[in-house]
């Protein structure tokens, strides 16, 4: 049932809209203790996605109390509802993602202010940023979601990065077994096609029909008819495509200079867990795992077939004791080896760092510039041990510092995304 304290909320969000300039009033009013719904499962999760562009903030009211519906129908209705509200405009709101407790009324609508303060803008609308950042959670855990995950966009403008945000929404589903289930509400008809391409179908999409006084109700029984686990089908497809065709190597570092065990592992977490499932098709990985001061241990193209395969390889060997960071090897390796030869300007080359000398750095130098210049060299170093003017002579295409912590993974996703070498 609806409570004192959210009426007055959306009574006052009304005001503001209005105050604002925005005549964005409620088609109905909310009164929870004579409406019951249907539902084939008692716990629900909903993550929502309010479109707060120029056009979408028009009907940001309308957004708001779809969420408001599927909350606080739930005690009345013999459901268990938790949520959270985040907004995308030219900026996005997460509000960290947390987790709004059925009946928290309250974080409810601190998570509806945070979005209310959001600077609408722009004239269409990008999910990526967002749903790549959504990629840390692990919405198949019990203790913190439900059985039935749902992530439902609102879509009142005109859709960009489409592609690879569906790619994105692959991997997503996948890391959580295949349980996560995506919805979008076209608030205006015309975008409900746009709509269903993202989220696997029309048949996952619906389209806001202001006119009708029951749409709200008829929209929340959809949304609990929908994702309910036991109708679950998947909305996309089961192969991950990457962000582009490219030869991607995996650089590792594995020497305890500058690498503790504790990072070392969050390493090889990042890597396996956050970065190689953007790919299904494992042909074109390889990984080179830099061991000591003499010895390179790596796997070449077509040598994995699945994530699996992968993950024996890393885990087989574990950190060295050795204090060097065998940098000149890998390029070597890369830049030389008959293998990768052929495929030398097709490569998207990923070296981990957390300490490197002189010496190594001055080494690996000219095959550096050959990965660099024919293909992709990217750096991502680790910690605070190594200054970014000391990799100069590498003449790398891009860096990236990770301090190790579980809020910049979004970023180190976003910068391999962004550093592919296409074909």
């Amino acid at each position: 049932m609806i409570s004192k304290n959210t009426s007055i909320f959306l009574f006052f969000l009304q005001i503001i809209l209005t105050v604002n300039g925005k005549n964005l009033p409620f088609n109905e009013k909310i009164n929870s203790g004579k409406i019951q719904f249907n539902t084939p499962c008692s716990n629900y999760y909903g993550l929502f996605i309010i479109d707060n562009t120029n056009s979408g903030n028009k009907m940001l009211s309308m957004q708001l109390t779809i969420v408001d519906y599927f909350f606080d129908f739930a005690s009345s209705s013999n459901y268990s509802a938790s949520a959270t509200v985040t907004s995308q405009s030219t900026t996005s709101v997460t509000n960290n993602f947390n987790v709004v407790s059925p009946n928290d009324y309250a974080s409810l609508n601190k998570q509806f202010n945070q979005v209310i303060q959001q600077i609408a803008g722009g004239s269409n609308i990008s999910y990526f940023n967002l749903i790549v950042q959504a990629l840390q959670l692990n919405l198949v855990d019990p203790s913190v979601y439900t059985y039935n995950p749902l992530l439902i966009f609102f879509v009142d403008s005109p859709i960009v990065d489409l592609n690879s945000t569906t790619q994105i929404l692959e991997n997503l589903n996948i890391k959580n077994n295949n349980k996560v289930k995506f919805l979008a509400i076209a608030m205006d008809p015309q975008y409900l096609e746009e709509a269903g391409k993202l989220v696997g179908g029309t048949t996952n999409a619906y389209a806001f029909n202001s006119s009708d006084q029951n749409n709200y109700n008829n929209i929340n029984n959809w949304i609990l008819q929908q994702g309910c686990s036991s109708s679950l089908t998947p909305t996309t497809t089961t192969t991950v495509k990457p962000p582009c065709d490219s030869y991607v190597n995996i650089v590792i570092d594995a020497s305890s200079d500058g690498l503790t065990p504790q990072q070392y592992n969050l390493q090889i977490d990042l890597i396996e867990n956050y970065i190689l499932p953007m790919w299904s098709n494992f042909s074109k990985i390889s990984t080179l795992i830099m061991y000591n001061e003499t010895e390179i241990l790596f796997r070449e193209y077509n040598n994995y077939e699945t994530l699996d395969y992968i993950r024996s390889f890393i885990n087989n060997s574990g950190q060295s004791k050795s204090n060097t960071t065998f940098l000149h090897g890998a390029m070597y390796i890369l830049d030389e080896n008959q293998s990768y030869l052929q495929h030398k300007t097709q490569m998207s080359t990923f070296v981990f760092l957390a300490s490197v000398s002189e010496f190594e750095i001055a080494q690996a130098a000219q095959d550096a510039n050959n990965l660099a210049y024919f293909g992709k060299l990217n750096i991502i170093t680790m910690g605070s041990n190594i200054q970014n003017t000391a990799l100069a002579p590498l003449q790398f295409s891009n860096l990236i510092n990770w301090d190790y912590s579980s809020g910049e993974i979004r970023l180190i996703q976003e910068f391999v995304s962004g550093n592919l070498k296409c074909f």
